[in-house]
């Protein structure tokens, strides 16, 4: 009773332990985020889901698939600006070194 307790409103309380566990290690794996529960089409019979249900779920899972792929060109996004970013200090560097290297050895050659 206390373990259901801990349980959102919905229909978590009423899931089997398998989709209990599964949903205690959502909760353990992303601390801040929100984690829902939904319910999927394999627990119907396929000729009797209503045309609005699989067009929902169609709506759902094309919007789920956008996000993903907008959250990886974002991080392709960072990637490349990091890329850039060590590039630049790389080339900074290298200059710098060969500036003094060439300083150096012409003050050398002058004082033989």
């Amino acid at each position: 009773a206390a373990a259901a307790a801990a349980y959102p409103p919905g229909p978590i309380a009423h899931s089997s332990k398998e989709v209990k566990e599964l949903y205690h290690k959502f909760l353990k794996d992303f601390p801040n985020g929100r984690t829902v529960i939904l319910g999927t089409l394999l627990d119907a019979d396929i000729s009797t889901i209503s045309p609005l249900k699989n067009q929902e779920w169609k709506a759902f899972l094309h919007n789920l698939g956008g996000a993903i792929v907008d959250g990886f060109g974002d991080r392709v996004r960072r990637y490349d600006e990091e890329l850039r970013r060590l590039d630049s200090k790389r080339v900074a560097f290298v200059r710098k070194f060969s500036g003094e290297h060439s300083t150096n050895t012409a003050s050398s050659g002058d004082t033989t």
